[in-house]
C-alpha cells in the first residue's frame, strides 16, 4: 500500500495513484497524478512552528513553496472539484500571524474561489502566558468553479429548533460555518445529565442558603425538561440522522486520553496532530460522492484516507515521512479487517 514517489511515474490515468499511500515530496508527487482528476483535496499544511516534519526555512520561502504546491492542486482537481485547507496561526517574533488569511490571497492569486471560512473550535491545549489563547483552527474550503461544484448538503443537515415551522426544511437546517461538534452519544449525554444534577443536589445540601439554591436547581431542570421536549418532538428522520450531532462540537486528537492517540504500529509513537475522523467525514460527505477520488497531500496519520475508505470513495495519501506513512497503512489495514470480520459475520448469521 505504501509505494516511494520515486517509484511513481507520470501518468494520464489515475488509477496507479488510487488506494496508494505516497511517501515522499508532495510537489513532486502531484506533478506525475493526472490533471482534473481528483474530485476532493483535504489537507493541513504545516504551520511554521518549527516541529520536526516542517522544512528549515525562512516565511517567504515556506510560503513560496506552498504556492507552487497549490498550483498543482488547482491542475490535478476536477472543475467541480474542491480543496479544504486547515490552517491555525503561527508565532513569529512574539507576534501572531493569521495564516488563514494569508494563504488567502494566495489562493486568490491562483483564481480559486473561497466558498465558507469553516472555525473549528476545539478545548483543551496549552494556555500561553503572555496573550490570550484560541480554541480554534481555520478550515478554508475553495472551489476551482464558483457555479458547479459539489455540495451535498442534505448529508451533513442538523436539527432545526423550530421544527413545526413550515419554512425551516423538514431534514434539518443547514449547520452553518462555526462547526462545534459535540461527539458523544446520546447515552452519555443523560449520563452527564444526571451527574451534573447529583452534583447539584450535593451542593444544595451544603450550602447554608438552600432556598436561593432550590430556585437554581428548579430552573435548570425546567431548562433541562424544555431541551428533552425540544428532541422528543422533532420528527423522527431528523432524530433518526443527526440527533447525536445537533451540536458540532470536537476536540482536538491530541488533547484526548492517550489510549486514544493514534500510534505507530511498532514503535507506539503518537502523531502529533492528527485530523478528528468527525471533521473529515464531514467535509467528505459534504463535497464528494461515493466513488469520487478524495487526496490529502500531506496525509499524516491517514485520517482522510480511514474515512473516504469507510464512505466508499477512493483515496490517495502524499507524506515525506515514512513513519507517519506507516502509521496510516496500519489504520487501513485494520479498518479492512475489521470490514472483512463484520461481512462474514453477516453471512453466517443470514446462513443460519
Amino acid at each position: 500500500m505504501i509505494i516511494h514517489e520515486t517509484n511513481l511515474e507520470k501518468s494520464n490515468s489515475i488509477d496507479p495513484f488510487e488506494s496508494k499511500i505516497i511517501c515522499g515530496e508532495t510537489l513532486k508527487t502531484l506533478q506525475k497524478i493526472p490533471g482534473n482528476s481528483v474530485s476532493l483535496i483535504v489537507t493541513s499544511p504545516s504551520y511554521f512552528l518549527g516541529k520536526s516534519y516542517e522544512k528549515e526555512q525562512g516565511f517567504n520561502e515556506y510560503l513560496e513553496d506552498h504556492k507552487e504546491i497549490l498550483q498543482e492542486c488547482k491542475r490535478v482537481l476536477k472543475n467541480d472539484g474542491a480543496i479544504f485547507w486547515n490552517v491555525a496561526q503561527t508565532i513569529m517574533d512574539k507576534e501572531i500571524f493569521p495564516l488563514g488569511s494569508i494563504f488567502y490571497n494566495i489562493f486568490k492569486q491562483l483564481d480559486f474561489h473561497l466558498k465558507n471560512w469553516i472555525i473549528w473550535k476545539f478545548g483543551g491545549g496549552e494556555t500561553p502566558k503572555t496573550r490570550l489563547f484560541g480554541r480554534y483552527e481555520n478550515v478554508l474550503w475553495f472551489v476551482k468553479d464558483i457555479d458547479n461544484y459539489i455540495f451535498n448538503i442534505d448529508e451533513i443537515r442538523v436539527p432545526s429548533k423550530w421544527i413545526t415551522d413550515k419554512r425551516c426544511n423538514e431534514n434539518g437546517k443547514n449547520p452553518s460555518d462555526f462547526w462545534e461538534i459535540d461527539e458523544r452519544t446520546n447515552m452519555n449525554k443523560i449520563t452527564d445529565i444526571k451527574r451534573k444534577l447529583n452534583d447539584f443536589r450535593k451542593q444544595i445540601s451544603i450550602e447554608t442558603d438552600i432556598y436561593v439554591n432550590q430556585i437554581k436547581m428548579d430552573e435548570k431542570i425546567r431548562e433541562i425538561e424544555n431541551i428533552i421536549d425540544d428532541l422528543v418532538h422533532s420528527k423522527n428522520n431528523v432524530l433518526n440522522k443527526n440527533l447525536s450531532n445537533n451540536i458540532w462540537y470536537f476536540n482536538r486528537v491530541v488533547n484526548i486520553s492517550k489510549k486514544e492517540k493514534i500510534k505507530h504500529p511498532i514503535t507506539g509513537e503518537t502523531h502529533p496532530c492528527p485530523f478528528p475522523e468527525s471533521l473529515i467525514k464531514r467535509i467528505v460527505k459534504m463535497a464528494s460522492n461515493k466513488g469520487d477520488v478524495v487526496l490529502d497531500i500531506f496525509s499524516g496519520s491517514g485520517t482522510l484516507l480511514k474515512i473516504a475508505e469507510e464512505l466508499g470513495r477512493k483515496w490517495i495519501g502524499i507524506d515525506k515521512e515514512l513513519k507517519y506513512c506507516e502509521i496510516a497503512e496500519s489504520r487501513i489495514k485494520s479498518l479492512r479487517k475489521q470490514s472483512t470480520l463484520t461481512r462474514f459475520l453477516d453471512v453466517s448469521i443470514d446462513n443460519t
